[in-house]
């Protein structure tokens, strides 16, 4: 701000101009493109490295692994009802159409899934019930009980 014209007693020197000036290297970022960004880019590692799994249990099991984390990333993003055809496709384009999931595996309904995403409600204890003090405030532990009944 005074571009080091102010008279400062200090018992440190001064640093010189060049040290506060000095800028870092830009890191480079890798800019890749994501089909879908509410999967994200970790999913397309992950498809990828399903692909090459021999067919078998494992790999179905896998498959629907990823199809129901593709419908709760798509639901987390948009809050909204999706058809599970629309996952199915989803999965299919980003595998290159390498990953089918079979008839007879069914996608977990979206009422499970926005269900287990609720927020849990903070309930606030009351007087010595979880280990409290006369105050009505958590004494030693209090938190702790508290975690375990609730």
């Amino acid at each position: 701000m005074a571009d080091f014209k102010l008279d400062v007693d200090s018992p440190y020197p001064a640093p010189p101009k060049e040290v506060l000036r000095f800028t870092h290297k830009a890191i480079n970022y890798q800019q890749s493109a994501i089909r879908y960004r509410h999967y994200g880019k970790n999913i397309e590692h992950i498809i990828e490295k399903a692909v090459t799994f021999d067919e078998g249990p494992e790999k179905d099991a896998l498959i629907k692994t990823i199809a129901n984390h593709l419908k709760k990333s798509y639901l987390n993003w948009n809050r909204n009802s999706v058809d599970d055809d629309v996952i199915l496709q989803n999965l299919a384009e980003l595998s290159g159409k390498r990953l089918q999931l079979s008839e007879e595996h069914k996608l977990s309904h979206t009422s499970e899934i926005l269900a287990r995403n609720k927020k849990k409600k903070f309930i606030k204890p009351t007087g010595n019930q979880f280990g409290n003090n006369q105050s009505g405030t958590p004494g030693p532990g209090g938190f702790h009980k508290m975690r375990k009944k609730i």
